[in-house]
């Protein structure tokens, strides 16, 4: 999964890129706080004022990706990708090692028409 992952950040990091003067104020705020909080790890602390600054973000995130989709198809594709090989495959090791046959189902089911479409 360092692939998605690595998708991912370049993803984030061409969404930086395209941001106007605003945005880029929120999404370099909203990255300040999230690693605040993953650096905390304070269980009691209330992080609720994030709350609405991180949804922000993550409605002009998803109109671009919204956007790169509909313009250029090698961006789609790897969208595709992280969204839903990405998952069926975690599920699909994370039913194996559950033993949970439900998951295996669920994940095999997603996975089925994705054969034919990344074919």
């Amino acid at each position: 999964m360092l692939l998605a992952e690595a998708l991912h950040q370049l993803q984030i990091e061409a969404f930086a890129e395209t941001t106007n003067f605003r945005n880029r104020h929120l999404f370099e705020a909203a990255l300040s706080n999230f690693k605040e909080i993953v650096a905390c790890r304070d269980e009691h602390k209330d992080w609720s004022f994030f709350q609405e600054q991180f949804n922000e973000f993550l409605e002009n995130f998803d109109s671009f990706v919204k956007e790169g989709c509909s313009k250029n198809d090698q961006f789609k594709f790897w969208n595709v990708f992280l969204e839903d090989v990405v998952s069926a495959s975690i599920n699909l090791n994370r039913s194996h090692r559950e033993g949970n046959w439900y998951l295996h189902i669920a994940a095999v089911r997603k996975a089925i028409p994705l054969f034919f479409f990344l074919h």
